[in-house]
């Protein structure tokens, strides 16, 4: 006996379903977002210039992009940065942020602020689509996704040393 999955969009018109078949109409939800460190001094949470921090966000079940829509979402950092072209593995897009040359994008406590559809189209493996207002309409304050963990820290500034002239007479 297999089962068969079907998506379909019930509305207001009821079907019969035959025995066996499986209806899929759950969209795909981002699960958690998180931060993952490649060197040991990243997994103490700091990240100077050059460094890449890879987000993850992962969803509740695969993905893929919609047909014929080859644009990708971004997302937006407590820093103000934003991160683009995400790799698509499975349930989850990996993004990749640089820590650049700018001491404006300092932080100590590093989060996803905003999801930015961009035209993308995100749907599971049956065609469910993603809605993005599930990001939008989280309430940060009180619900954990986006916060990338205690202890991110972004030193994006070149130290500088400070020279003083020699005391008058040396």
């Amino acid at each position: 006996n297999t089962n068969l999955t079907y998506d379909v969009t019930l509305g207001s018109e009821k079907s019969a379903i035959p025995s066996g078949i499986n209806v899929d109409s759950n969209e795909p939800t981002i699960r958690i977002i998180e931060a993952t460190p490649n060197t040991t001094q990243e997994q103490n949470g700091f990240y100077k210039i050059g460094d890449n921090l890879e987000i993850r966000v992962i969803f509740s079940k695969n993905i893929r992009y919609g047909e014929g829509n080859d644009n990708k979402p971004k997302i937006k950092l407590s820093n103000g940065d934003t991160v683009e072209n995400p790799v698509l593995a499975d349930d989850t897009l990996t993004f990749t942020y640089a820590v650049p040359d700018d001491a404006d994008k300092n932080s100590s406590g590093l989060d996803v602020t905003e999801w930015l559809v961009n035209g993308s189209l995100i749907k599971d493996l049956n065609g469910n689509p993603f809605d993005a207002a599930h990001f939008a309409n989280i309430d940060h304050a009180e619900d954990e996704l986006g916060d990338l963990g205690v202890g991110i820290m972004i030193d994006a500034e070149k130290p500088t040393i400070k020279t003083s002239p020699p005391p008058p007479g040396e």
